[in-house]
């Protein structure tokens, strides 16, 4: 069954650990080869263009203030001892300039299925920025400042998608069948302005 919630602005929002748990325990259930599994649970920053730390046994790159030129800076010498790009499963940045998402990231980090993604400027999120991360993909993150309506074909090249997160203060349309094809999503969460009177679902 699918558990689908809507939030006002003000509402607590799913934080990263939450996010990360809930990745630990898809990748279990969902993951014909069995969860990726790092003894060393303890969270150490490794690098100050992509700080790589280990939360829940769950291998991760946390950007802050990314830009295009970040993800082609960072070089396996950064990562913690043992570890390299094959192991991140989780992919978190936030960015005060960006108005896409980087294609880089999943040539960079090839095994990512949860993304995490704070973008003031990104202003719409389409099918060709998701379709690199595949059906790999199982949980999205996204809180973005300007997009105001979601197409109806956005996750057609991420259909595993198991959890989605959205907080997207301008949103108005949701096209009609956007989510149908998501056969294996069990919680949606969208976080939206509750004033706004004109927000539809067409």
């Amino acid at each position: 069954s699918l558990h689908v919630k809507f939030l006002c602005e003000d509402d607590d929002a799913l934080g990263r650990n939450e996010v990360v748990e809930l990745v630990n325990i898809i990748d279990k259930k969902c993951s014909k080869g069995g969860p990726i599994v790092i003894p060393d649970e303890e969270v150490i920053p490794a690098s100050t263009i992509c700080n790589f730390v280990i939360v829940n046994q769950v291998y991760q790159c946390l950007v802050e203030n990314m830009d295009v030129k970040i993800i082609t800076s960072v070089n396996e010498e950064n990562h913690l001892p043992g570890l390299s790009n094959a192991h991140i499963t989780y992919f978190e940045a936030t960015s005060k300039t960006l108005e896409f998402i980087p294609k880089g990231i999943i040539n960079k980090f090839p095994n990512v299925k949860a993304l995490k993604f704070n973008f003031e400027k990104l202003a719409e999120l389409s099918e060709s920025e998701l379709k690199p991360f595949g059906d790999k993909l199982n949980s999205l993150w996204i809180s973005v400042s300007a997009i105001d309506v979601l197409k109806q074909n956005v996750f057609d090249s991420t259909l595993n998608i198991n959890h989605l997160f959205m907080s997207a203060p301008k949103l108005m349309n949701i096209e009609n069948g956007t989510f149908d094809r998501l056969s294996n999503l069990n919680k949606l969460t969208i976080q939206f302005r509750c004033i706004n009177e004109d927000a539809t679902t067409k």
